[in-house]
């Protein structure tokens, strides 16, 4: 694979230009406060400005206490200006990406929000921004910011010589930006010119001639705030801490350590008991069958917790985080007579009831929780055949799979197999397998499910571990690791490198565990709400969201996405469709498969259970009285209870809810009214989450040729509701097939009079990306396409 070298030199030498122009800035003199001890300048260490656990803490403030702080900061702002304790701002949506969990906009939003929620979404210590802020613009402590203040708040790409870029500028974007540009840093070490776990030549000044200081970089945070601010201070700089030194002085990272030292005291990390379902956890079951779980932060282990019983010595457990949506983490139990169970973990009390999981893992020598493996937000499973077929059970993200894929072949000879974390920096899960001889091997996931070509030899003799497990990051410092339980119960801990290599702890990390009959890791909870995939969704089984056509001759087909926009050869399931109406359903039925529906021309509602590979069961009847209904899509749990509902415009233009029961039927026999005067829309598609809040979306074009997004709130209410296109009355079929291109967000098809059809990318904020595509000819011949 080759890499855009020139366009990220560009990318490198534009942040270098940022920071020349900003970090020469004053030196701040400001005083500490007197609640807070004054920075003294023997403790400063040039090598460690504040430690990885410090700046990356996402959860050190609430937005209540950020506000607290502000307002103690000034009392009273100068007549016309607005302080930032004030300071209010419309934000918009921020697409998810491997460096923040994106950003869900809101009118009128403070100034604390905003920092609270970035901090949260990019990792970033709220500490470490306030104090980023007041380094770069005085903006904590100033009585009369200026407008400049606000839009060059962070300095992100707002260099002195030339007004910002677009599109960093402004307070949120500032705070945003400059917050995610910190974990580029950290997630792309290599790139830089300062490294950390080496050393390092800094210059202390512009003026080349004042020389360098040799500074060993000890960590990731030091080095990503001497990459934002390329100067070391000099002697002069730290004689006079609170005011200036000489010519050769440059004072942005000793401000920002001053500062935050005056405000919030060490930058050294002090370590906090960890606690379950905050932290992630090791889960264990001892010899009476109780799971007990032990939370673990930066080595440090919490208070274990019993989650639940009754586990049998024969049982195979996995740990899985939150499987099905519910905001609990959950295991997956294999019992003796190979039936697979569902089990809620419950913190405290009585043990929580189990529900089947209709998979066949009988001949499975080895069963592995994957994590989040393709990327969708939902946990995954990996299991291997007999003969040595390794195949991906994808989550469907309410408590089934969607119908196993084959990812792989030749798994013989293996010991053991783990997965789940990633062990190699690129963000995405990997997997581990000690063959027979003890050699334990790493292949690197492709965030697809499957696997890059190749493995790497990590080294031999693991054959004297019993357990090996892939728990995140166990030590802190950001990398993933390894912990092993060797035959005498004695746990290590491999440090990870963030590039595949490993190094073992010098001292054992816990002891005893020889009674735990199953050990197995799991992440922190979740606590997401995976919206359903929207359109017709995968009903080939590839991964790929897929779509439905009825032609002219009334032969119903599946035509298969090729996950970029494309397509695989068509499927047809039925020839004599005639002209039922299509009705995209998603997983009607529960079990990991999207069905569709079809409404005949005497109103009964048939279901087509789908099996997973494009075809589908024979028609069920599961209702009647559908002939009076204009527009009907399926795929959307409106209401949030995990179970995908049906939505029908009525002949006075009333919209209702027909909330499905899970298994293929309905709730309640009687539509729910959720909205009137739903006649100036002609076409309505569930199309997934549009705008990335993490809920379930309608795409609606209207009468007039416009195009809108309707949100809902994933509590049975909408939410958002805006325009986002206009003139798409040039169409004679408008819908949404999901992420029909596979990256993004949700898109949109649009078939033109001729037949020529084109996709509209989604780029997962309500947006789009690009200009449109043609995606095919002659659809013309189709009367129905969903």
């Amino acid at each position: 694979m080759t890499r855009d070298v020139t366009g990220r030199l560009a990318a490198v030498l534009a942040v270098w230009v940022c920071a020349v122009a900003l970090l020469v800035a004053l030196p701040a003199t400001i005083a500490p406060t007197s609640s807070a001890e004054a920075a003294n300048a023997a403790d400063w260490n040039p090598g460690n400005i504040i430690d990885d656990a410090v700046f990356y803490d996402g959860d050190a403030m609430t937005a209540d206490e950020i506000q607290t702080f502000l307002n103690g900061k000034v009392r009273t702002c100068q007549p016309g200006y607005t302080c930032l304790k004030d300071y209010r701002q419309s934000t918009d949506n921020r697409p998810a990406d491997k460096y923040c969990n994106g950003y869900s906009g809101a009118p009128n939003e403070s100034a604390a929000t905003i920092i609270d929620k970035v901090a949260r979404s990019c990792g970033i210590s709220q500490k470490s921004l306030l104090v980023l802020l007041q380094k770069e613009q005085g903006l904590i402590t100033s009585t009369a910011p200026s407008d400049w203040n606000y839009s060059a708040a962070t300095g992100q790409g707002c260099p002195d010589t030339a007004p910002c870029d677009p599109a960093t500028q402004g307070f949120f974007y500032q705070v945003y930006y400059g917050a995610r540009q910190f974990e580029v840093y950290r997630l792309n070490p290599t790139w830089w010119g300062y490294q950390s776990g080496r050393w390092n030549n800094i210059l202390y000044n512009p003026n080349g001639g004042c020389g360098t200081q040799r500074v060993y970089i000890e960590n990731q945070a030091t080095a990503g705030l001497y990459i934002y601010t390329p100067y070391v201070p000099n002697q002069a700089a730290l004689n006079n801490l609170y005011g200036t030194g000489d010519g050769c002085s440059a004072y942005g990272n000793r401000n920002f350590w001053r500062t935050f030292v005056d405000w919030f005291g060490s930058t050294r990390y002090t370590p906090k008991l960890p606690q379950y379902g905050v932290d992630p956890s090791v889960v264990a079951v001892d010899a009476s069958g109780s799971v007990l779980s032990y939370p673990f932060k930066n080595s440090a282990w919490g208070a274990r917790v019993r989650t639940a019983g009754g586990i049998a010595s024969t049982d195979r457990v996995l740990a899985m985080g939150d499987f099905d949506g519910d905001g609990r983490r959950d295991m997956i139990v294999i019992d003796k007579a190979k039936k697979v169970w569902l089990r809620p973990l419950a913190e405290q009390g009585n043990d929580l009831p189990s529900k089947r999981i209709d998979v066949d893992w009988s001949d499975a020598p080895f069963i592995s929780a994957a994590g989040d493996a393709d990327g969708d937000g939902i946990p995954d499973v990996y299991t291997t055949t007999k003969d040595g077929r390794l195949l991906f059970w994808k989550g469907t993200g309410y408590g089934t799979f969607a119908a196993a894929r084959q990812v792989g072949s030749g798994w013989v000879g293996y010991t053991a197999f783990v997965s789940g974390s990633d062990i190699t920096g690129d963000g995405v899960p990997d997997l581990l397998a000690r063959d027979d001889s003890g050699a334990l091997w790493s292949y690197r996931g492709d965030g697809k499910g499957g696997f890059r070509d190749g493995r790497d030899y990590l080294g031999g003799g693991w054959d004297v571990m019993k357990t090996i497990l892939m728990p995140g990051d166990f030590t802190g410092d950001g990398p993933g690791d390894i912990l092993a339980a060797d035959k005498s119960g004695v746990l290590w801990a491999y440090a990870g490198n963030n590039n595949g290599g490993f190094s073992r702890v010098s001292t054992p990390v816990g002891s005893g565990w020889s009674v735990m009959s199953v050990i197995t890791s799991e992440g922190p909870r979740p606590g997401w709400r995976k919206s359903f995939p929207g359109g017709a969704g995968d009903l080939t089984g590839d991964g790929n969201g897929d779509v439905v056509a009825v032609s002219t001759k009334g032969v119903m087909s599946v035509y298969p996405g090729n996950g970029s926009g494309g397509w695989l050869g068509p499927i047809q399931v039925d020839a004599k469709w005639g002209s039922g109406q299509i009705v995209p359903l998603g997983d009607f039925t529960g079990d990991g498969r999207p069905d569709i529906g079809r409404i005949t021309s005497d109103g009964t509602f048939q279901l087509l259970r789908g099996r997973g590979d494009g075809t589908f069961d024979k028609p069920t009847t599961i209702g009647t009285g559908w002939s009076g209904f204009g527009l009907v899509t399926g795929g959307i749990d409106f209401d949030g209870d995990r179970r995908v509902d049906v939505v029908a415009r009525d002949a006075s233009g009333g919209l209702k809810l027909y909330r499905g029961d899970g298994m293929g039927g309905w709730l309640t026999g009687q539509g729910q009214p959720i909205g009137i005067g739903w006649n100036v829309i002609d076409s309505l598609s569930a199309a997934g989450d549009v705008d990335g809040d993490g809920v379930n979306d309608f795409i609606a074009r209207r009468t007039d040729g416009t195009l809108w997004m309707y949100g809902t709130d994933g509590r049975g209410n909408w939410g958002s509701i805006r325009q986002i296109g206009t003139g798409w009355n040039v169409f004679k079929t408008v819908f949404s097939p999901g992420n029909f291109e596979g990256s993004g967000g949700p898109d949109v098809l649009g078939r033109a009079p001729n037949g020529d059809l084109f996709l509209y990318r989604g780029d997962g904020g309500g947006g789009w990306r690009g200009d449109r595509v043609l995606a095919g000819i002659g659809w013309q011949v189709m009367s129905q396409i969903r």
